[in-house]
């Protein structure tokens, strides 16, 4: 069975620096994205919590107490408060929320958490069902895993930390889990 190395990283990063046990305080935490899927390139990990009862200013005070618990690991903080409407297939949902992004340098390397803080009920691009189902078709077909893997890697610009222009995680999961693409030239 394919396994991601990079997923390895993760999953012991995720464990030592017990970011989780403090994100569980706010709500129920759910993986998304690559992280989730097993399907890792860039260090980036999709983090979502849907809020107990949603308290932005509860929220952020505690990831900046995690941060000043942790400042020899964590490197950089990015906050918006947002209703996320940017976001949103559906402005009539888009509920009020505060999207952190965490910088984290561990084992010698540049690590961003992407965090989406927002009221439970309310996923604004249904990050978390799309996850689900994409997982629910990779763990039908373990193969897709390395292809998407080798894709990715094929299409990221590691230095900028950014895909190239007109790919995404997203696109290379839906072209190759339901369109059947397999060579980057076909996107």
């Amino acid at each position: 069975m394919f396994r991601n190395d990079t997923k390895n990283q993760a999953d012991k990063l995720l464990l030592d620096i017990q970011l989780v046990e403090v994100l569980n305080k706010q709500g129920i935490v759910h993986f998304t994205g690559s992280y989730y899927l097993d399907v890792m390139v860039p260090l980036d990990i999709d983090i979502h919590v849907l809020a107990n009862d949603y308290n932005r200013g509860e929220y952020i005070q505690s990831i900046h107490a995690y941060i000043e618990k942790h400042e020899n690991i964590c490197e950089s903080f990015i906050s918006h408060k947002k209703g996320f409407e940017e976001f949103a297939t559906n402005l009539d949902i888009a509920p009020l929320g505060t999207y952190v992004g965490l910088g984290i340098k561990y084992g010698g390397k540049y690590w961003k958490l992407d965090i989406w803080y927002y009221e439970k009920g309310c996923d604004p691009v249904d990050s978390i069902g799309m996850s689900m189902k994409y997982k629910k078709v990779l763990d039908s077909n373990p193969k897709k895993r390395y292809l998407i893997t080798k894709l990715k890697k094929e299409v990221y610009d590691f230095e900028a930390r950014k895909y190239q222009s007109g790919f995404s995680g997203a696109i290379i999961y839906d072209g190759v889990l339901y369109k059947g693409l397999q060579y980057r030239r076909r996107f």
